[in-house]
């Protein structure tokens, strides 16, 4: 297949590394050499996903499918377990305590997409005591002056409606016309086939609810992070979900309320991705280490990399096209060695969990998964702020704010 039919390889390939199944009856098929292969089992890992490649004899079917059916329903049931668990499923905004954020807190906070919000409590009670002491004390006050009192059927009730929009009025000239994306997200950055795998989470908000909905890439698997059948007046609301000419998905109308934030969890896998991070590991005299050019279009908070040799390096505010001496990490013993776990099966292994705990890599940034198990060859990289994520697409039109928090893996 890796011969004559690449590009369908290729597209088998991305989706088993997304986190995906295959079972493959025939030898004949090679996996790719990256994949490790679990001991004498017929089981290869594939960054988050697993293949099953067994011979054709019953026998051997046999022994492989059962496993297989069972890791099928077990990973579709942890994800399912996951998102209920956080209260994902339930409503909008709601508070959780474990599940996808990994510990207590506010949904609203984590993803920051209501950083802005809040509610002017001073103001409106002023507003309210203004209306009361007009419609009230000095509304009939100058209607016994004018000896019209029979106007109070009128002046109370467009008073009331007058006061009414001079509030709403007020908020939404406070807040502006604001279309909000906010991201958390792990990429897996492999510079050698130029392909990146990105999963996360995604908020949107909008002042006004948006005419076009949103708009997700042909590469992107976008899960609403809510059930829509529970949400308040989900019964007299339509949904709709169109392909566009090329594949794009269009979510257009309901997926996106106004002055309501809207969750997706998403992943991707995209082919032909130029950034990278270009190191030269030659020591150049003069210099206290190896140098890295930042090429990722995004500046670096902090950079984590396990050199050829297996040395740790660090560096750290690498702007976007800046190049930068790599500063020796030493805080660990010696040079990282296979036998000490550092091998790409255990890595991933290790980064599987984060698949679900949003807070333990976005709070703690580049933390123990990056020192205990990166290896040779791999980096890890912390960016964050404002701005748009580098590996998700623009998915609400015309957004004005962007924020993320993002946590790229790179393969040299």
């Amino acid at each position: 297949m890796q011969d004559q039919y690449p590009e369908i390889f290729a597209a088998v390939r991305r989706f088993v590394e997304s986190g995906g199944l295959l079972y493959v009856i025939g030898t004949e098929w090679t996996p790719p050499k990256e994949w490790d292969k679990r001991g004498g089992e017929d089981v290869y890992h594939a960054v988050l996903g697993t293949a099953y490649i067994t011979p054709s004899e019953t026998a051997a079917v046999r022994k492989t499918l059962e496993p297989f059916r069972a890791a099928m329903f077990s990973r579709a049931d942890s994800w399912t377990q996951a998102m209920q668990g956080a209260g994902w499923s339930r409503h909008h905004g709601t508070t959780v305590s474990a599940g996808i954020l990994g510990g207590s807190g506010d949904l609203l906070n984590d993803m920051r997409v209501l950083e802005h919000f809040g509610v002017p409590v001073k103001t409106i009670m002023v507003l309210i005591l203004v209306f009361a002491i007009l419609i009230g004390p000095v509304n009939i006050v100058v209607l016994s002056l004018m000896k019209r009192r029979i106007w109070l059927l009128w002046t109370v009730p467009a008073t009331s409606v007058i006061a009414s929009l001079f509030v709403y009025g007020a908020d939404y000239l406070r807040e502006g016309f604001l279309r909000q994306t906010s991201s958390h997200t792990i990429t897996i950055l492999d510079q050698r086939r130029q392909e990146a795998l990105t999963f996360g989470f995604v908020g949107f908000y909008s002042t006004f609810t948006p005419g076009g909905g949103l708009a997700f890439d042909p590469t992107t698997e976008a899960t609403c992070a809510y059930d829509r059948s529970q949400s308040s007046g989900a019964s007299n609301r339509t949904f709709e979900m169109q392909m566009l000419p090329g594949g794009a998905q269009q979510f257009a109308n309901g997926w996106v309320r106004a002055r309501l934030p809207s969750y997706f969890a998403v992943r991707k896998a995209e082919p032909m991705r130029k950034e990278r991070l270009d190191f030269n590991w030659e020591i150049v005299e003069g210099t206290p280490g190896p140098t890295v050019a930042n090429s990722l279009g995004v500046d670096v908070d902090r950079l984590v990399v396990c050199g050829p040799n297996g040395t740790m390096y660090t560096a750290s505010s690498v702007k976007a096209g800046e190049k930068v001496v790599l500063i020796p990490d030493t805080s660990g013993s010696s040079p990282a060695t296979p036998s000490e776990g550092r091998t790409p099966a255990r890595f991933y292994e290790s980064l599987i969990p984060s698949y679900m705990n949003i807070r333990s890599w976005t709070s703690t940034g580049l933390g123990t998964v990056m020192t205990e198990r990166l290896p040779p060859g791999y980096y890890a990289v912390q960016v964050g702020g404002d701005g748009r994520n580098p590996f998700l697409e623009k998915a609400l039109d015309r957004a004005s704010v962007y924020r993320h928090e993002t946590v790229i893996y790179g393969i040299l």
